[in-house]
């Protein structure tokens, strides 16, 4: 999410920013004008839909809600202005006024997760699906290079991804793996690095 955070915003282009778990889901638009995402949701850590679940019901409102604002966006050049968070325990939307943080790196014109440094750290995490987890390596992958380098996985028609029985690997530099663990997929992408 800061990823995208960031060019979104280095690129003045606006992001519509959608998440759920449990029964409980947000929607933001992240503005190329004013407070971003990042502005209220630094890198934190503490449940995820692997760890919490997520219902189906938040999922499919919380998208519906996103996608409606986009077609407002798209058709009538209308921007929400605040953060609408749905809490289906108690059937609730709140809108909640986000500020611009003074320290928020990207808004500041520091875009560190747009870096492609070689020794940035690999993040590994836990996603819904069972036994999958997402790598993101912090850098883009030449996907033709890695192909002629691991010839199971195939290249997708668009040539942004390749896939296996066992990886989905993306030209952004997000991986999908299928591991038991957190080191069973350390073991999986040192082997394709």
């Amino acid at each position: 999410m800061l990823f995208r955070s960031d060019y979104c915003k280095k690129y003045n282009l606006p992001w519509i920013y959608s998440g759920a778990i449990g029964r409980i889901g947000a929607v933001y638009v992240n503005k190329t004008n004013g407070p971003c995402y990042q502005c209220f949701n630094q890198e934190k850590s503490g449940n995820t839909c692997a760890t919490a679940g997520v219902l189906n019901s938040t999922v499919a409102l919380i998208g519906s809600l996103a996608a409606s604002i986009a077609v407002d966006y798209l058709a009538l050049d209308k921007v929400e202005e605040d953060l609408l968070r749905i809490d289906l325990v108690n059937n609730t939307l709140t809108r909640l006024k986000v500020n611009k943080n003074p320290e928020c790196n990207a808004c500041n014109g520091k875009y560190v997760y747009l870096e492609t440094e070689e020794e940035k750290e690999i993040k590994i995490i836990k996603i819904c699906a069972r036994d999958r987890w997402q790598v993101d390596l912090g850098k883009n992958i030449d996907i033709a290079q890695l192909e002629e380098k691991i010839p199971e996985l195939e290249i997708a028609d668009d040539g942004e991804y390749l896939i296996s029985k066992n990886m989905t690997v993306f030209s952004n530099g997000r991986i999908i793996v299928r591991g038991k663990d957190e080191e069973d997929v350390k073991e999986k992408i040192e082997k394709i690095l």
